[in-house]
């Protein structure tokens, strides 16, 4: 899944194919276990292997292979993933930021590098793309719920900051300052009866519009999230409405 929201959605619709040839299931089982490397076994007090079990769930990814994906974390033998973050521009000065976990960090960078080079991207210097992206957090909830109301709901539970609201066919996307994220999640999933689901997201603070390159992008974002390594990729690309539909 890719963070920012529009580019999310349409990576929501491809899930389902990843998931049947087993791409989607060996990502998931991956930051499973890194999560349990950074912050234990217990997703009631490590947001990220909690954020990463409703990932799983979503994608239809088995009981049993999320209990045997931490119990593999947990082992002495299992492999050693680490988590990095690539900053790099597409054409058009276009920013993407490239989360991968990996055990073996020359291979990704290697892999990431060509796949930008064949689409006129390039790696950028650290600090060069993060800076015009916010580090939030993500709710998504099952059922198409207007901006008033989500509103009206996080207010009734004491929650005053917010940062937007979107709807994508029958699902609703909410952007949460990252310290709010699961006092937020709690609260909407209790109001609104639905499933939810939870992300930490690098969020664009601006959008840039290349009309002309869009699909030369898209498709860059997409080769590079189709990497083994890769985990997510986020991109202040300014998707037309129509790509959405298609």
């Amino acid at each position: 899944m890719a963070g920012h929201s529009k580019w999310a959605n349409i990576q929501h619709r491809k899930a389902a194919v990843d998931a049947k040839r087993g791409k989607a299931f060996a990502k998931v089982s991956r930051e499973i276990m890194v999560a349990v490397k950074e912050g234990g076994s217990d997703p009631n007090f490590n947001f990220s292997l909690r954020s990463a079990i409703e990932r799983a769930k979503e994608i239809n990814f088995p009981k049993e292979k999320i209990k045997s994906s931490i119990k593999a974390a947990l082992s002495s033998e299992a492999n050693s993933f680490e988590k990095a973050l690539y900053e790099a521009y597409a054409p058009g000065g276009v920013g993407i930021l490239i989360e991968i976990m990996t055990d073996n960090k020359n291979r990704a960078a290697a892999e990431v590098r060509t796949v930008l080079n064949k689409k006129g991207g390039s790696l950028a210097s650290s600090g060069a793309v993060s800076y015009l992206f916010k580090k939030c957090g993500m709710i998504k909830i099952f059922k198409k719920i207007n901006e008033e109301k989500i509103l009206e709901m996080l207010i009734d539970s004491g929650i005053e900051d917010y940062l937007k609201v979107e709807n994508f066919q029958d699902e609703t996307i909410v952007t949460v300052p990252l310290s709010l994220t699961s006092e937020a999640n709690e609260a909407l999933k209790k109001q609104t009866g639905s499933e939810t689901t939870t992300r930490i997201i690098f969020d664009p603070e601006n959008l840039i519009a290349n009309r002309e390159k869009q699909n030369s992008i898209i498709e860059l974002l997409e080769q590079l999230e189709d990497l083994d390594d890769v985990n997510c990729v986020w991109t202040n690309l300014d998707i037309d409405e129509e790509v959405l539909t298609l």
